[in-house]
């Protein structure tokens, strides 16, 4: 006998990327990532509903920011 099972992992991930050249050589870069969670978000057939959103903006999220500045000696 065969036991089939089923399930559903979702998720929502944003990424921003800014990038500013002080001056020649020199580049300053910050990064932002939010990554969300929900088994309640997303239909099954993967569509956005209004009533999904404001579960999704409810969900547990992880919220990171990165900035690194690239600096040529010369």
């Amino acid at each position: 006998m065969s036991q089939t099972t089923s399930f559903s992992a979702n998720n929502f991930n944003v990424n921003a990327v800014l990038r500013w050249e002080l001056r020649p050589g020199c580049t300053l870069y910050g990064v932002y990532t939010h990554g969300a969670f929900n088994d309640e978000v997303f239909h099954r057939d993967a569509t956005l509903t209004s009533r999904s959103v404001s579960a999704l903006l409810r969900a547990p999220a992880d919220d990171v920011l990165q900035v690194k500045l690239s600096w040529m000696f010369r």
